[in-house]
């Protein structure tokens, strides 16, 4: 079979990060439509498969690199993501001083959909926004630490509702508790 390995996976790459979104999204409706999407543990993938086309000519064929990356890397589709890690490569020392979760682990069973840092609202507090849910649909308690935090005041929200605020002076992190559903949290 000459052009497989791994043609589709290459592909939704590159118009994940240079074609028009209609292109990207066909692509994607593609693969959710003729390569068998499957669940486990929580991580959406595409089972390998050594067929190159259905009965109809639909593209079928999955290799590892295709079905296990290249696929959820093009759905995260970070807009210019690749050029953005080439151009403003992360060093040593941004990656030390930016405010990262600390004491999650995969084992927690807990997705983190949307992580976003925000240096002005309207309530007049700065910070960190997770939203977040179980992968396997059950409740867990998860004890997150923010470090890294500057200096400052910050309100720590729960799907919208002002839960504590937390005054941050000096290195120590901020330690939370939530609890994380099969729905979405946002903290």
């Amino acid at each position: 079979m000459p052009y497989t390995k791994p043609i589709f996976g290459t592909t939704i790459g590159w118009a994940a990060e240079v074609a028009p979104p209609e292109v990207l999204e066909g692509l994607l409706k593609h693969a959710d439509t003729y390569m068998n999407p499957s669940w486990a543990n929580g991580g959406l993938y595409y089972p390998r498969c050594d067929e190159k086309e259905d009965g109809h000519g639909n593209w079928r064929f999955v290799d590892p690199y295709t079905g296990n990356g290249a696929i959820g890397y093009a759905r995260l589709n970070v807009p210019d993501g690749q050029k953005l890690m080439w151009e403003k490569a992360w060093t040593p020392q941004r990656v030390q001083d930016a405010v990262a979760v600390e004491n999650v682990s995969f084992a927690d069973g807990v997705d983190f959909l949307r992580s976003q840092w925000c240096t002005e609202s309207a309530n007049g507090f700065t910070g960190l926004v997770l939203s977040m849910r179980t992968w396997h649909g059950r409740s867990s308690k998860i004890q997150p630490d923010i470090v890294g935090l500057p200096d400052g005041r910050y309100g720590v929200f729960s799907d919208g509702t002002l839960l504590k605020t937390h005054v941050q002076e000096g290195s120590e992190a901020l330690r939370l508790v939530i609890e994380v559903g099969g729905t979405e949290t946002t903290k």
